[in-house]
């Protein structure tokens, strides 16, 4: 599942959330008539999304909403309409604990983006545990989010 936050939040200066920095990669994203797909490491494969509840909770007096959706992937596939649109997309994961990943999602410089900087497309929690709420707490405790 992913745990968004609702409001803004800027990973892009916090040095102790740097240290959790355990990987990054990138996806190139394509969006075409048949759908949308990703390719990853020169594989071409169509993304399906089974969608989910989605219910807000609210943890330390922040909002975030819980995606329950699935989002899986097909075989790979060879080939794709020429209609399309392509997105980069930089990823990057921080641990924050054995069952808590903090994914952060960068796309390419724009007119949108602040102090020619790559814009931050999406942040969220990604994890499979039932009870995540303590542990996000105590990320946002330190780093005085709340």
């Amino acid at each position: 599942m992913r745990v968004y936050f609702t409001k803004p939040f800027d990973v892009q200066n916090n040095f102790s959330l740097q240290k959790k920095l355990t990987s990054k990669s990138m996806i190139k994203k394509l969006f075409s008539p048949e759908g949308i797909y990703h390719l990853n490491n020169n594989k071409l494969n169509k993304v399906v999304i089974i969608d989910g509840i989605v219910t807000k909770r609210t943890i330390n007096n922040i909002d975030f909403l819980v995606d329950n959706s699935i989002i899986a992937y097909e075989p790979a596939c060879y080939q794709l309409s020429p209609a399309h649109i392509s997105e980069t997309v930089w990823v990057k994961t921080y641990t924050l604990a054995e069952d808590l990943l903090l994914m952060v999602e960068m796309g390419e410089k724009s007119k949108a983006c602040v102090n020619d900087k790559a814009c931050v497309n999406d942040i969220y929690f990604s994890t499979d545990a039932v009870n995540f709420e303590e542990t996000i707490r105590t990320f946002l405790l330190e780093l005085n989010l709340c």
